[in-house]
């Protein structure tokens, strides 16, 4: 039987501690705003956190021991409060641009520039590097995507079914398909089965509230296995079991008053 992990939370429900298989303690401190603003590791190292007047990640700072920074990670806005670059410890940066819509048109890091166009809709066109299009998308009139061509010739194919559910996909090379998936949905839009190229497939069982109770897995490859799942009165998991080769593992989960995750016990 493994060791549990702990959780400890504060009034409004922030964790405070985390504690590991290896009893290893992570502690967590918030502003008034519940903004996490230290993580400090069992070793004393920490990482500190700040924020713009909104709320936006501005700098990650990594502590040693000792009280020494030892590393940042910075993040600058635009007046939009669109992020515009990001330093990181290693003094590397990555750089964003935008057009009027704020979509993000350029992405230029040490290694060069990858620009992005967009149609009339604002949906995602092509993928530019350099001279090369690296990606094309394709859409249907309700702008479900159902065409991806990559530079070097494989496409990746969507379908859906009457109501925009996704139904089938294919990535295929000229004549050779790479992987396929055919999905069957339920009434109400829950995924029953998954069928692979290969044969392998996955069956999802569910409950009376829609919670997923089963996960069967039919693999001549890599070999069968069943995952269970039960739940308490509030719907927080209880369970989860795995069943292979006629062996069965459990985990249990043990929640607050509150339903906050207390711990997770291996058996």
């Amino acid at each position: 039987m493994s060791q549990p992990a702990d959780m400890t939370y504060d009034a409004v429900g922030n964790v405070q501690t985390y504690t590991d298989f290896n009893r290893n303690t992570i502690t967590y401190q918030y502003d008034p705003l519940n903004w996490m603003i230290s993580k400090q590791f069992q070793d004393e190292s920490k990482v500190r956190y700040t924020y713009t007047p909104i709320g936006l990640q501005d700098v990650i700072t990594f502590v040693d021991a000792n009280g020494v920074t030892t590393a940042t990670d910075d993040y600058d806005y635009d007046e939009r409060d669109r992020l515009v670059k990001r330093t990181d410890p290693d003094g590397r940066s990555i750089s964003y641009t935008y057009d009027a819509a704020s979509n993000r048109t350029s992405v230029t890091t040490a290694s060069g520039t990858v620009n992005y166009t967009f149609d009339v809709r604002n949906r995602l066109d092509q993928v530019i590097e350099g001279e090369i299009v690296t990606a094309d998308y394709d859409y249907d009139a309700v702008s479900n995507l159902v065409r991806t061509t990559l530079a070097n010739g494989t496409q990746e194919i969507r379908s859906y079914d009457d109501l925009n559910r996704l139904k089938y996909l294919e990535n295929h090379k000229g004549d050779t398909i790479l992987y396929s998936y055919t999905y069957t949905l339920d009434k109400v839009g829950n995924r029953t089965k998954v069928v692979e190229h290969n044969g392998r497939s996955v069956d999802y069982t569910y409950d009376d509230l829609y919670r997923l109770t089963q996960e069967k897995i039919t693999d001549a490859i890599n070999g069968n296995r069943v995952y269970g799942y039960t739940y308490d009165k509030v719907e927080n998991r209880k369970t989860k079991s795995e069943t292979v080769n006629g062996a069965t593992t459990v985990t249990d989960y043990a929640y607050d008053a509150n339903d906050r995750l207390l711990n997770r016990l291996v058996a």
